[in-house]
């Protein structure tokens, strides 16, 4: 069975990686080390599996059955099945907990909302 050569999966890296692994000799250790940074990063995820998470989400999508959503005068019409901070808590307990700071959001409006702000932030 011949290797298929492929690039470094690490981010801007193109050289070539190592026979049979995702990245070059050089990023060998990025992806252990990529995923040890986001868990420190959000040592707060440990809040969504609450009894309090659960009710506040139960909360803010019976509030918000159709996605809150609405740039440029568009509005979504499909139905909220992620709970969204409008401001990012960043572990911030009172923005976590606060029903004003929750909308509901189709998973697809999430997802565009989380990127636009994960591209805002500076790294860690």
């Amino acid at each position: 069975m011949s290797w298929r050569t492929r690039t470094c999966g690490a981010p801007s890296c193109r050289a070539i990686a190592e026979q049979g692994k995702q990245h070059c000799a050089e990023h060998h250790d990025y992806a252990e080390d990529h995923e040890k940074q986001q868990k420190e990063k959000r040592w707060w995820s440990k809040w969504y599996a609450t009894s309090q998470w659960s009710n506040l989400r139960k909360l803010v999508l019976g509030r918000d059955p159709i996605c809150c959503w609405n740039e440029h005068g568009e509005a979504c019409i499909k139905p909220s099945t992620i709970v969204d901070h409008i401001r990012p808590h960043r572990g911030d307990r009172s923005l976590w907990a606060d029903l004003n700071n929750l909308q509901g959001l189709c998973a697809h409006h999430h997802g565009v909302k989380t990127a636009r702000e994960d591209s805002f932030r500076a790294p860690v």
